[in-house]
């Protein structure tokens, strides 16, 4: 009978793929914290994923994702991540700042290019009066596996 290889590595998950095995890998996640039917589809299932956790924590799971990411990326692969800013307890949250740091100082990526994505709907006031500028787009980062 054979045994499960243990699907962590140092806590993160470890998907079954070889090493540098992707060109390109793609984060698109659906996570927001404290997610509401009125914030996301309910096709997403933020729920299931992000139910009960702060920005922080989501912040955790996208380091985690490009932690496997670089173990799975061939050399000079890229990793495309899909974020957006948030408000949390009417505070500033700057995702794609604390995700470029991580992806750049941390796991050693170059950070090829940012896109800005602008959906065509109005985005959904959260306090009124408004507090912060509005949320309405979403960044994808283009980051590239150093041969280094």
């Amino acid at each position: 009978m054979k045994h499960a290889v243990d699907p962590r590595i140092d806590g993160v998950p470890h998907l079954p793929y070889e090493d540098s095995f992707f060109d390109v890998v793609v984060i698109d996640p659906p996570y927001a914290h404290n997610p509401g039917s009125i914030f996301c589809e309910s096709r997403y299932q933020n729920k299931a994923t992000t139910s009960g956790l702060y920005h922080k924590d989501v912040i955790e799971l996208y380091r985690q994702g490009m932690i496997e990411a670089k173990r799975i990326l061939k050399q000079s692969g890229q990793l495309w991540v899909k974020c957006k800013d948030e408000i949390e307890s009417s505070k500033q949250k700057w995702s794609h700042i604390e995700i470029f740091d991580s992806a750049i100082r941390e796991l050693g990526f170059y950070g090829k290019d940012k896109f800005v994505l602008t959906p065509s709907t109005p985005p959904i006031i959260q306090h009124f009066p408004q507090q912060h500028a509005r949320k309405n787009h979403s960044y994808l980062w283009i980051f590239q596996k150093s041969k280094h």
